[in-house]
């Protein structure tokens, strides 16, 4: 029997070295960068989960990374207008020379985070849809006042301000999703939940309410 176990665990030694050297070898690492939405790197040729140089991608004016070509695929409309805030390493968007009847904001322009729509930014626009990214923040007054052909829109659940009149005067729309219902008041005013959670009641609130609205956490 002390034979029987001194054979295994002998062979479970060997085991257990040769298993050790073929993960403990230095590594090599392929040319060609690998990458996420966040970094690249230079992976191992072996298959080990091995990252060489790994870094944040570095975006030029295209939204494509200098060093190892990854692109952001976000797709926004053509003619928009980015500002920077370089406080906070950001962009407020407004409409600019844009002409299409549907808005879609990036959530990235230049490889820095749009956290803004800008006050009056798409005022008295002909626009039927509207696409927010759950990087903006803040929707500022008076941003969609009198666009009165929007039909569809939704509260991004990263908003947290919605300014002063931004849907007033917005006639057709009937309908609107909060993607996050609690914490919201008007003016220090809470609205309920259950409100926000009805797309028609919704609609009716955001667009009579004419005050700030403010979501805390």
């Amino acid at each position: 029997m002390k034979k029987f176990y001194s054979l295994t665990l002998g062979i479970l030694l060997i085991c257990f070295c040769f298993c050790f050297s073929a993960c403990a070898h230095d590594h090599t690492f392929e040319e060609k960068w690998s990458y996420d939405s966040d970094y690249h790197w230079h992976a191992s040729t072996c298959g080990h989960e091995v990252k060489n140089n790994l870094e944040r991608h570095t975006f030029d004016s295209a939204n494509k990374c200098a060093v190892c070509g990854f692109v952001i695929t976000d797709e926004y409309t053509k003619g928009l207008l980015f500002s920077i805030n370089r406080a906070t390493h950001s962009y407020t968007v407004e409409k600019g020379s844009a002409t299409s009847v549907k808005i879609v904001i990036p959530a990235v322009y230049e490889g820095r985070p749009v956290l803004r729509i800008a006050q009056r930014a798409f005022r008295d626009s002909r626009i039927t849809t509207v696409i927010i990214p759950d990087s903006i923040k803040e929707i500022g007054k008076d941003a969609f006042r009198d666009c009165k052909i929007l039909v569809d829109i939704k509260i991004a659940k990263g908003i947290e301000i919605i300014g002063e009149d931004a849907f007033t005067g917005c006639i057709s729309l009937n309908t609107i999703v909060f993607e996050e219902t609690e914490g919201w008041s008007v003016d220090g005013e809470a609205i309920s939940s259950e409100d926000l959670s009805n797309p028609e009641r919704a609609a009716e609130l955001l667009t009579t309410k004419t005050g700030e609205w403010t979501r805390t956490a």
